[in-house]
């Protein structure tokens, strides 16, 4: 079957919306019981293409347990009401999704339940909240490539994997952010009750999260969130949504492995206070990203994962940041080649390990003076070496703290 244009679907979404909070919408119809432009439920080979999908009360376009779904040339203009996702797919197989453009209030590409085998494609995206949103279940085999990822302020890459569920095998590559917050989240690990800063007791299988990789990513990642120009899309910002940074945070036992970044080039907003550096013990919170607070690190913060690989990366700052670049705690099984890192003489040090073992650093660079390059903190670091590179403007190589040692470094020139 297929939807094909020329032509618009105007969901006048509006009339489904209550300018009260508490109080019904003038139709009658609000929360989960909206209509969408577009549900397919229990679809197989359906192609929608050519057409412009306006103001819908709800989802745009929801697809829930269909195989062989094709999405292309597609104009999503969603932000009219609460909840305006543009494509949502939940346990769908074999989708593609190429040459749209998406506007959104809410997700702008959303994947629950059980996704596998969906590729999406040059296609364009903005949103006040994520883009790709990974929540519950399970994905695997998912591609993400060529797209545009503007004024998204939520998160452009966002996972949630909480216990019982498992995400293996996606890549992104070939992106572009241009002033988004975030912009890369992974959380794994029992997700705390709503409201709780703890996380739940309840006994399940650990979350799985395994080979995920970015690459050839750029752009620019903002502290200092502007409104988008709908009204409707206006909200207050949290702390934790303003002093962001790529953040993939293991706990609770789960699984976090074989994480590859190549060729990640972004400059962050700075402003990051020595307040905010400080920041040891966050708390232990497999949920939103902005649950976390202000994150220590201004470019990367990695908590309890086996398997990171750094290749050609570069974090810069637009403003002066008295964050380290990077943070590893209890990190292990570490590659970082050809990494540039913006210091600060201000800041304690430019890299952080906080009992972190079994990592190589290859032709690191400092860039600005810095005070030291790696600090290293606790007495479980060990095993890492920095071979070769250039740390001529940071005035102390390494510096030990908490019991750390200068023998779990060997330095080679």
């Amino acid at each position: 079957m297929t939807i094909e244009g020329p032509g618009t679907i105007d969901g006048q979404g509006a009339r489904f919306h209550s300018a009260v909070r508490g109080t019904p919408p003038p139709s009658g119809l609000g929360g989960n019981r909206r209509p969408y432009h577009i549900l397919c439920y229990r679809c197989e080979d359906l192609t929608v293409r050519d057409i412009s999908l306006l103001d819908c009360a709800y989802h745009s376009v929801r697809v829930i347990e269909s195989s062989r779904i094709h999405m292309d040339g597609i104009y999503i203009h969603n932000r009219v009401n609460g909840n305006n996702d543009g494509f949502h797919f939940i346990s769908a197989e074999y989708a593609t999704v190429s040459n749209c453009m998406v506007k959104s209030q809410d997700d702008a590409c959303a994947m629950f339940g059980s996704c596998r085998f969906i590729t999406i494609t040059n296609s364009s995206f903005s949103t006040r909240w994520s883009v790709f949103r990974f929540g519950g279940g399970s994905a695997n085999n998912i591609a993400v490539s060529n797209c545009l990822l503007h004024e998204v302020y939520g998160c452009p890459i966002k996972f949630q994997v909480n216990s019982g569920s498992r995400h293996e095998n996606i890549s992104f590559s070939n992106l572009i952010l241009d002033n988004v917050t975030g912009p890369i989240h992974i959380a794994a690990g029992p997700r705390p009750p709503r409201d709780s800063p703890s996380p739940s007791t309840a006994t399940e299988e650990p979350a799985i999260v395994r080979n995920i990789s970015f690459s050839n990513i750029q752009g620019t990642v903002t502290t200092n969130p502007a409104q988008l120009t709908e009204a409707s899309v206006t909200s207050g910002y949290r702390p934790g949504e303003g002093h962001s940074c790529i953040t993939f945070n293991c706990i609770g036992g789960a699984i976090m492995e074989n994480i590859p970044l190549e060729n990640v080039h972004l400059t962050f907003g700075g402003g990051g206070t020595a307040e905010d550096a400080a920041r040891r013990d966050l708390p232990q919170i497999a949920g939103e990203y902005f649950m976390m607070g202000p994150m220590p690190a201004y470019g990367l913060y990695a908590r309890n994962v086996h398997g990171i690989t750094l290749q050609n990366i570069r974090f810069q700052v637009s403003a002066p940041d008295l964050r380290p670049a990077l943070i590893f705690d209890h990190v292990e099984d570490a590659a970082i080649n050809g990494i540039s890192v913006q210091g600060n003489p201000q800041a304690e040090s430019v890299v952080r390990f906080i009992d972190s073992r079994q990592t190589l650093f290859t032709a690191v660079r400092v860039l600005g003076q810095a005070a030291v390059f790696l600090q290293l903190e606790g007495a479980g670091n060990e095993a890492i070496t920095i071979d070769g590179g250039d740390l001529s403007k940071a005035a102390s190589a390494i510096v030990c703290k908490n019991g750390a040692i200068e023998n779990s470094v060997k330095i080679r020139a």
